[in-house]
C-alpha cells in the first residue's frame, strides 16, 4: 500500500488512512500553502513509514496510532507553519524513530506516548521557534533517546516522564533560549 498525496494552494485539506494488516505502508505527504492540514492515520500489524514536508501551512495537524508495528519511522519537515501538532500513540513498537525538523514556527508541540517498546529515538531539531513544546511519556522501554537541539527559541519546555526504563538518554542543547525548562 503506497500512498502519494500533494496539495497545492489548498483552503482545507483533510485526510483519513486506515490500514490493517498490511505489510508495507508508505506515506508521502507534500503540501504548500495550505490553511488547514489535517492527517490521520491509523494502522494494525505493519511496516509503517512516513514523510511529511509542509510550506507555509497555517494549522497543521499529524495524528498517528498504531498497534503492533514491526518498525515505524515518522519524519515531519516544516517550514514557516503557524501551528503544528504532533500527536503520536503507539503500543508493542519493536523500533520507533520520530525525526522532526522545523523553521521559523510559531507553535510546535509534540506529544508523543509509547508501552511496551524495544527502542525508541526521538530527534528534534528546531530553529527561530517562539513556543516549543515536548511532551514525551514512557512505559517499559529498553532504550530511550532524546536529542533536542534549538536556537533562538523564546520559550522552550520538554516534559518526559518514564516508567521501567533501562537507559534513558537526554541531550538538550540549544543556543539563546530565553526560558528552557
Amino acid at each position: 500500500m503506497t500512498e502519494d498525496n500533494t496539495c497545492t494552494d489548498c483552503a482545507i485539506m483533510t485526510e483519513d488512512n486506515a490500514c490493517t494488516d498490511c505489510v508495507i505502508i508508505s506515506v508521502s505527504i507534500a503540501w504548500t500553502d495550505c490553511v488547514i492540514r489535517t492527517v490521520y492515520i491509523a494502522g494494525t500489524d505493519r511496516f509503517m513509514t512516513e514523510d511529511i514536508a509542509c510550506t507555509d501551512c497555517a494549522i497543521m495537524t499529524i495524528y498517528i496510532a498504531g498497534t503492533d508495528c514491526a518498525i515505524m519511522t515518522i519524519y515531519i519537515a516544516g517550514t514557516y507553519c503557524a501551528i503544528r501538532t504532533v500527536n503520536i500513540a503507539c503500543t508493542d513498537l519493536a523500533i520507533m524513530t520520530v525525526d522532526i525538523a522545523g523553521t521559523d514556527c510559531a507553535i510546535m508541540i509534540v506529544d508523543i506516548a509509547r508501552t511496551d517498546f524495544t527502542i525508541t529515538t526521538v530527534d528534534i531539531a528546531g530553529a527561530d521557534c517562539v513556543i516549543m513544546t515536548v511532551d514525551i511519556a514512557y512505559i517499559d522501554c529498553a532504550i530511550k533517546t532524546v536529542d533536542i537541539a534549538r536556537s533562538d527559541c523564546a520559550i522552550m519546555t520538554v516534559e518526559i516522564s518514564g516508567s521501567g526504563c533501562a537507559t534513558m538518554l537526554i541531550d538538550n542543547s540549544g543556543t539563546d533560549c530565553a526560558n528552557m525548562k
